[in-house]
């Protein structure tokens, strides 16, 4: 529901502040900072994040390296409050071409939009990208039972699109898998933390 809600659109609101809860609850955003972080090295081309939504990670990655090269692609328009030198591309990923190379990519809570096919051709697009960090949904029973808990304080579009994105959430090795991230060219790690999130950190390996 949120993809197809105009953004100001109060249930739109509602459920992007709900999102900030859930990724404070899955470590998300804590888990990617401090990845870049043990591995700044890597960060010289700068960091591309897909599925930007509302600036969030940007904004504090800014403020942590505020000479850094950062950019956001998202289906939103820029947000009011992003910093000025942080570039902001709105509409498809696959409409923008040469932007990634020599780049680290985040994809958080973004990936289960796709389908396989999407993300095979998504995979395609990696030549040259330095490193990529993904954080998604673990699609298991027991967490879909678990995240049932927090109905009471989501919102309606939240609740609804949960539900829907846990369903659609990946398992161990699908990723690297769908990704093309074969073991020549990439040190792929993946875990999994108890609130149901699944990680994924691949570092291209030096030729």
């Amino acid at each position: 529901m949120l993809d197809i809600l105009p953004p100001d659109d109060p249930r739109a609101v509602r459920c992007r502040r709900d999102l900030k809860l859930i990724n404070w609850l899955l470590g998300n955003h804590r888990w990617l900072l401090q990845a870049l972080h043990s591995n700044s090295k890597q960060l010289a081309g700068g960091v591309v994040e897909l599925g930007a939504g509302d600036g969030t990670f940007l904004h504090g990655l800014h403020r942590r390296h505020p000479n850094l090269r950062l950019t956001g692609f998202d289906h939103a328009p820029r947000p009011a409050n992003l910093p000025s030198d942080v570039a902001w591309y709105p509409g498809n990923v696959f409409q923008h071409e040469g932007l990634w190379p020599g780049t680290v990519i985040v994809a958080n809570l973004f990936l289960h939009h796709f389908t396989v096919e999407q993300i095979q051709a998504l995979g395609r697009r990696l030549e040259g990208v330095r490193m990529l960090l993904v954080g998604e949904g673990h699609r298991d029973p027991n967490v879909m039972r678990r995240s049932g808990w927090l109905n009471p304080i989501l919102g309606e579009v939240t609740r609804h699109d949960m539900e829907i994105s846990l369903a659609a959430g990946f398992v161990v090795g699908e990723l690297p898998e769908w990704l093309g991230l074969s073991e020549r060219d990439w040190i792929v790690t993946e875990s999994l933390n108890m609130f149901g999130g699944l990680r994924l950190l691949a570092i291209r390996r030096e030729q």
